[in-house]
């Protein structure tokens, strides 16, 4: 377990769950590792934490058709229908689930991974960044004779 001075901890960068099971990312972990809005990562769990890492999956979209409906004189509807190709290569038999980061800095942790480490609404992380990784550590509380603590969960 990790001890921080009282000017660590309210530097220390934490994020939260919100009620979708997104996380935020912040630009500066994001530009670090080159991530950009609609880049693929690749989320899994490791233990207690989750694990994201960035990906060259590939997505192709061929329209196969596409046509116009006229549903009475003010309204048409245009309906394309696509063809969605990924070249998904090693991952293609993987656990791993993947996602992408949307224009907010943000991505969903699969319901699955959420579920097995037992995730809510509102639990906070400590991200870590290792390699071309991103580890979210979960904040554990813990209650000792009645006082609130908090510590990080490496396992």
């Amino acid at each position: 377990m990790e001890k921080f001075t009282k000017k660590q901890k309210r530097k220390e960068e934490l994020v939260k769950i919100d009620g979708l099971g997104r996380v935020y990312i912040s630009s500066e972990k994001r530009e670090k590792l080159q991530i950009k809005t609609g880049d693929k990562l690749e989320v899994f769990k490791s233990g207690r934490n989750i694990i994201l890492k960035k990906t060259n999956i590939r997505t192709e979209r061929n329209t196969i058709q596409e046509m116009n409906i006229i549903i009475d004189q003010k309204t048409e509807i245009n309906i394309k229908i696509n063809d969605l190709r990924c070249d998904i290569g090693e991952y293609e038999n993987s656990n791993h689930k993947i996602r992408a980061i949307d224009e907010l800095g943000r991505i969903l942790i699969p319901i699955e991974e959420r579920q097995a480490l037992n995730i809510k609404e509102n639990d906070e992380f400590k991200p870590y960044l290792k390699d071309d990784m991103i580890i979210l550590i979960k904040k554990e509380r813990r209650y000792y004779n009645g006082k609130r603590n908090y510590t990080y969960s490496n396992k």
